[in-house]
């Protein structure tokens, strides 16, 4: 999965979202998620294009089902500094409903004018991440070890790494957007083990389904609901790309002797 793509609707991306999805077609990728900046409304764009490709009945593709789930990134003034969250909602959300969330928050309107610097200026963190979960959407804290990521913003506001742990516990973040897997192991707040994905960030076409930019979840089929439950059970169910993995192993045959499965 690839939970964070953007279209040309985003600052500093030119592309499609009928590109993005053919990229992440030809990558396998299973699910994807539309998330342009502070505003959902080409998010039909992107399920379109993969119903298209769906509906084709040819195998054009490594992956001709790609699931895309709406979603936005949403600029938020926490502490004087810029942070991005994540919001993936489930399967046929209307993109409108999905915007419902900027309602009163001070983002500027029209739309086209929204930038990447754009803020929320009225609203908290944790009030959108309420929003988000009111729509019945899971919200990722972006990019977090990175410019406009929370933990790396407020590490500079002055907030210790306990305190941010602790409001990622408290707000219920569904998940934190990692760069490697390696940094995985920095989000474990007392017993509560912090779900962590890797994602692109995707601005152009070849940044889709490189090793190092998604996410393995074991999931029942492709679904938002399976991501869900994939993600209140991390330590079993998130996986990232071994670098060593030449690619899947499955069983070919088995032998037995002996017992009562003997031959």
């Amino acid at each position: 999965v690839d939970l964070h793509l953007h279209s040309h609707v985003s600052p500093d991306c030119n592309v499609e979202p009928r590109e993005m999805v053919v990229a992440a077609c030809n990558a396998g990728l299973s699910i994807i998620a539309g998330t342009d900046h502070n505003r959902a409304d080409n998010v039909p764009l992107f399920v379109e294009a993969a119903k298209d490709i769906r509906e084709a009945g040819e195998n054009l593709y490594p992956n001709n089902n790609l699931i895309v789930l709406p979603g936005i990134e949403i600029t938020v003034e926490e502490n004087n500094k810029n942070v991005h969250v994540l919001g993936i909602f489930p399967e046929n959300t209307d993109w409108v409903q999905i915007e419902m969330v900027l309602d009163d928050t001070g983002l500027e309107f029209p739309k086209e004018k929204r930038t990447q610097d754009s803020k929320v200026s009225r609203k908290r963190l944790v009030e959108i991440i309420d929003r988000i979960h009111d729509r019945r959407g899971l919200a990722v804290l972006a990019h977090i070890n990175t410019d406009n990521g929370y933990r790396y913003e407020m590490r500079k506001a002055g907030k210790s790494d306990e305190d941010i742990l602790q409001n990622i516990v408290e707000w219920k973040v569904d998940a934190v957007e990692v760069s490697k897997a390696a940094d995985s192991k920095h989000f474990v707040y007392g017993q509560k083990e912090i779900p962590c994905v890797v994602s692109s960030d995707a601005h152009s076409v070849e940044e889709i389904g490189a090793k190092e930019h998604i996410t393995r979840v074991k999931m029942t089929k492709p679904s938002f609901e399976d991501l869900v439950r994939a993600l209140k059970d991390p330590r079993t169910r998130i996986r990232y790309e071994d670098e060593s993995a030449t690619g899947f192993k499955r069983i070919l045959g088995i032998d037995f002797s002996g017992g009562f499965l003997d031959g």
